[in-house]
């Protein structure tokens, strides 16, 4: 298990539910704070390197995460 100094260390991907007719943030602001990301992977965060080429640290099948405290947002 992979061990952080910081929650904003990591950058989380995976999968969410999302209505079709909903924007990402509009979801995140309108819905209950707290929801579940489907196969979820943690990365380390690494000055100078992209997204796309990060490790992954850990994997797990869901997390529970506070949406309203998320840093940033990138869909894809």
């Amino acid at each position: 298990m992979a061990t952080f100094k910081q929650p904003r260390d990591v950058v989380s991907a995976g999968q969410m539910w999302i209505p079709s007719a909903s924007r990402i943030t509009d979801h995140f602001v309108s819905t209950r704070p707290f929801q579940v990301l489907q196969k979820a992977r943690l990365y380390p965060m690494s000055e100078g390197r992209q997204i796309s080429q990060l490790d992954v640290a850990a994997r797990f099948d869901f997390v529970t995460f506070n949406c309203r405290q998320a840093v940033g947002v990138v869909e894809g």
